[in-house]
């Protein structure tokens, strides 16, 4: 948290101290530096009002205060995520195998002419 100027009020990032001063509270929110500095010349500033999530992240405890997930848990999220991404790609193809299919059409047929050209370009006969 760095002291900031009255150019701080009204920032969705400062919060005021007992002593009526103006912190910037960007570090705790979002988890990251930033990069400027605190007051007239802050690159981060987002004028609006704080809201309840926001507070809660702080006051609350941060995401990384949660206890790490055990090996089974892990095993298990991968293995949703695996199924999930199985099911999308299944929904997808589902979705677009018309337009898949006569792209394959288009590229063969293609192919197969180049392949005859390339014969005939060998042998100086036709195909």
């Amino acid at each position: 948290m760095s002291v900031c100027d009255n150019t701080c009020r009204g920032c969705i990032y400062s919060s005021i101290t007992s002593s009526n001063g103006v912190l910037c509270d960007f570090l705790l929110i979002t988890g990251n530096m930033r990069h400027c500095d605190a007051g007239k010349g802050c690159e981060r500033r987002i004028a609006g009002h704080r809201r309840k999530s926001i507070d809660s992240l702080i006051y609350r405890g941060r995401p990384e205060s949660t206890p790490e997930p055990t090996p089974e848990q892990l095993a298990a999220l991968a293995a949703e995520r695996k199924d999930r991404k199985k099911e999308w790609r299944r929904d997808w193809y589902a979705a677009n195998r018309e337009s898949i299919n006569a792209k394959r059409r288009e590229w063969r047929k293609k192919r197969k002419e180049q392949a005859d050209g390339e014969r005939e370009d060998r042998t100086g006969n036709p195909a």
